[in-house]
Order: structure tokens, then sequence, then C-alpha cells
């Protein structure tokens, strides 16, 4: 008897297993926006930034430990962020999502970061729970959900499609329920994988350090806004307004100041970062460990103070590339096209719309890159040959199998 049982347990395994890796094959089929990405003869440079304040209308989101709304804190953080960053960069554009108590739905809200060609879309919500006990900030970025709370956090903000009239038809279909489908979008962490890490890096940074707030680390899960939007995005949960404490900090002026300021200080480091050399200028592009346990306790929270110091400069890792093997003391350009935490098989249907493939491993993740060309040209070449299958593919450039600026490559 038991060793029938064990059988069917590894036949529902088994065919788990081929479900996923369906889906995976599904989700590449189905259509992608279509945006264009910076050439690479052009200045890299953050002119556009849209926050989207969480929620609205008749949707007020979580309701904290004392009837307080979830909608009113997100807008008031975003605004008071976007007022920060126009006044320290008059250059940037900021768009908000909402600037006001109104319903805007999901897929719309990806839509005004898509349509104003954003650099960055940052997402402001408020968490909250069943116990009281809860409490700390998040940072979540797009990707396969680890562990259940991440799965949980993700279903009830995408909850809100339900709310929209024809959600069917503006999501292809996806059900926000279903675990399947969570699963199939998450996947999908794209070319922006890394930037949105070190954007979500640098906030969860500034919380814990400047503004002493009690961390719960950065996470993936399937956010339908985050997979919508064709930039580097994260959304950021301030903390708990179940939780008494975090409540009543979130609810006033000083605590709602000190929580868009640490959000627009990591914006200014990205900034900066990212202006003088892309993305190779950034640094915390790899995915923290998680939190191993959950704080018991609810701390009393410190005053916090407001003084940016910057973060020390953080080493590249170096990758380590599958053949063929870089040419030596040669300069060579690829065009990634994907990014996951999760190893494809070889035979992927992905794949195989690609030709002379290669697969880098840095630190968690595995970078599906064409090519090597040797020269910038033919690189342009590749690159528009690439993006017929995926928008979002960029150039990148190693020397020795390091990887190095474009503008140096391009000089040797």
């Amino acid at each position: 008897m038991g060793a029938k049982i064990q059988k069917l347990n590894d036949t529902l395994l088994n065919a788990k297993r081929i479900i996923i890796l369906l889906l995976v094959a599904i989700m590449v089929s189905l259509p992608v926006v279509n945006f264009s990405l910076p050439s690479e003869n052009e200045d890299y440079k953050i002119d556009t930034v849209v926050i989207d304040a969480g929620h609205g209308g008749h949707d007020p989101g979580t309701i904290g430990y004392s009837k307080t709304h979830e909608k009113t804190i997100a807008l008031k953080v975003a605004l008071k962020l976007g007022g920060y960053i126009k006044e320290s960069f008059p250059d940037v554009k900021v768009i908000y999502t909402r600037d006001k108590d109104a319903f805007v739905e999901l897929h719309e809200r990806s839509n005004i970061a898509n349509k104003n060609k954003a650099d960055l879309f940052i997402s402001i919500h408020c968490n909250a729970f069943s116990s009281s006990a809860a409490y700390g900030t998040e940072v979540f970025v797009l990707g396969l959900h680890k562990e259940k709370d991440n799965l949980d956090v993700a279903m009830r903000e995408n909850s809100v499609i339900l709310q929209e009239d024809d959600h069917e038809s503006n999501y292809d279909g996806f059900d926000p329920k279903s675990t399947e489908a969570l699963i199939m979008m998450s996947l999908a962490t794209g070319a922006y994988l890394e930037q949105s890490i070190s954007l979500a890096q640098k906030i969860d940074r500034q919380f814990k350090e400047k503004v002493h707030r009690s961390s719960r680390g950065i996470k993936q899960a399937g956010f339908v806004v985050l997979w919508k939007s064709a930039m580097p995005s994260v959304l950021v949960e301030l903390g708990f307004i179940s939780n008494k404490n975090e409540e009543a900090f979130l609810t006033t002026e000083e605590g709602q100041a000190y929580m868009a300021s640490a959000i627009y200080r990591a914006f200014k480091e990205y900034k900066l970062d990212y202006d003088q050399n892309g993305p190779k200028g950034l640094t915390d592009t790899e995915m923290p460990k998680p939190v191993e346990e959950e704080p018991k306790k609810t701390p009393e929270q410190p005053k916090p103070a407001v003084t940016p110091t910057p973060a020390p400069p953080k080493t590249d890792p170096k990758p380590v590339v599958t053949p063929p093997a870089p040419a030596k003391d040669k300069a060579e350009f690829r065009i990634q096209f994907l990014a996951s935490d999760v190893e494809l098989p070889k035979d992927a249907s992905e794949l195989k719309k690609v030709k002379n493939w290669m697969m880098v491993k840095e630190g968690v993740y595995y970078k599906y890159q064409a090519g090597p060309t040797y020269t910038y040209d033919e690189a342009l070449q590749l690159q528009r040959q690439v993006r017929a299958h995926f928008p979002t593919a960029f150039m990148v450039a190693y020397k020795n199998g390091k990887r190095i600026d474009i503008a140096d490559a391009k000089k040797q």
C-alpha cells in the first residue's frame, strides 16, 4: 500500500513539473508590450519617473488597526516623494498615476508608465495582516514567489482587477486567484530585473539605516502592476497598518515625510549611479537572501534620522560563462534577452528563437545572451534581430569574461 501511495505522489510531482514548463512556454508566446529602449549611442539618463499611489476611490486597500485606509497613506507619501524629486531634479519629469482619491485600474497604471516611456516605476502601498503583531517594511520586485507570505501579498494586491468592468480582456484572461497563473506571470522577469533589484536594495537600506524601520527584506512575487510595466519597477510596502504602532507612525505628517524622503534618497542614489554609467554603474544588483525568521515582538520605533550618506560601492560578481568561451583580451558585444533565477532547459521554446545564444550565471541569476559579436555595428544588427522576439533585449559588453562598459568596448 505504501509503495502505491509513493508511486502516486511521484506521478503527481512529475505532472506538476510538466505543467510549469508548459506555462513557461505559454508565457513567452503571449503578446508583449512593444516599447523602445535607449539606443546604445544615447546617453544613459533617468528623465521620467512614474509614482503610483496604490488603490484609491472605491478601493480603500487594506484597513488599519484604527480603520485607517491604505489608499490615503499611499497617496500622501507618493505626492511627497514626487515633490522631493521635482525640487532637487527639475529636469526629471514626475508623473503620478493618481494625484487624488480616484480609482485607477491596474492595467492603466502601467499603461501610463509605458506610454510616457518612463525610466522608473515606483508603486507605493501599505501592508496588513490578520495578526496585529506583524510589522516591517518590504520592497518587492517581479519574480517567482518563494514563500507563501509573498504569494498572499501578490494575490491581495492583484485582486483589485476583479473590481474592473472588463478585467478578463484587459489582462488576457489572467485570474488573480490562480496560483498557476501567478507562476506563469512571475517567470517573465525580463531584462529589467537587475535594475529593479538595485533600486529595491537602495530603498530597503534607506528604510533600515536612515529611518530606522524594521525591514522584512526584498522579495519577489507576481504583481500585475509590475508585470505590465516595461521598465525597472518596484512595489514598496511602507509597513503594516494593522499594527497599532506602525499605523500611528504612518498616519503622521512626520512619518510620511520620513518614508517619502527615504525613497527619494534611494532614487537619487540610483539616478546618480545610472546617469554616470548606465546599468553597469549600478550597485546592489543581486537578490539578497530572504529573512529566515519573522520578528516576534513589536519594537519601539526610535526617532528616525534623515541625513543621507552614500553607500560604499560594490564590485560586480565575476560571471561564469558557458561555451562559447570569451575571446581572450578582446572586447565582445552580446545581446541579453532573458534573465531568471530558474535555469531554463536547453531545448526550451523561447531559447529556440535565438541562434548562437549563451548563458551567463551571475550571482543567483541565469542570463541568456545572443552573440558574441566583435564590432559595434554587428551588435546593433544582432540587437534588432533579437528584439523582434524579445523587445526588452539590450546590449552588454565583456572582456575576458568580465562585464565592461559599452563605451569602453567600442573604443577597443
